[in-house]
């Protein structure tokens, strides 16, 4: 059995979620991919949602306060949930789930790429039903996170 950790993020601009088509799966996803040898999986994410989008400016939506313990130690923003996913009968994936905003919108990349508010999330396709779920929680976060800010 195969596994390879991925990342995955939920971004959100202006009550939107921004997905890419995934020519391979023939659906519509988050922007996401594997995690280099060398990478963190927060890191992962922000470069595969600039290779996709083109964007560069994304605020994780963080449970805890990062914190820096000693010289030696720190913490990193945390996943909203680490799913295995089975990609074929002998390859899974380890990934992990952020929320994520932006301000920026998508530039111009090879990737089709297309933002949806809740309604049309409900409708979209073709999309994974965890792919659904997951996207309306985080437009959840999202709009509750801005009216307790507000």
């Amino acid at each position: 059995m195969e596994r390879h950790f991925a990342a995955t993020a939920y971004l959100v601009n202006s009550n939107k979620l921004i997905f890419i088509w995934h020519k391979k799966l023939n659906s519509w996803l988050p922007p996401g991919g594997h995690v280099e040898p060398k990478e963190a999986p927060h890191e992962a994410v922000i470069r595969e949602i600039y290779e996709e989008t083109g964007i560069t400016d994304i605020i994780f939506f963080e449970n805890k306060p990062l914190v820096k313990y000693d010289y030696r130690t720190k913490s990193l923003p945390e996943p909203y949930r680490i799913l295995e996913e089975t990609i074929s009968e002998d390859h899974f994936h380890i990934d992990f789930i952020y929320f994520a905003e932006t301000k920026q919108f998508p530039l111009e990349t090879e990737t089709k790429v297309i933002m949806v508010t809740k309604e049309e999330l409900k409708i979209l396709s073709p999309i994974f039903e965890n792919v659904r779920i997951l996207g309306l929680e985080a437009l959840e976060k999202y709009e509750k996170r801005n009216v307790d800010t507000a």
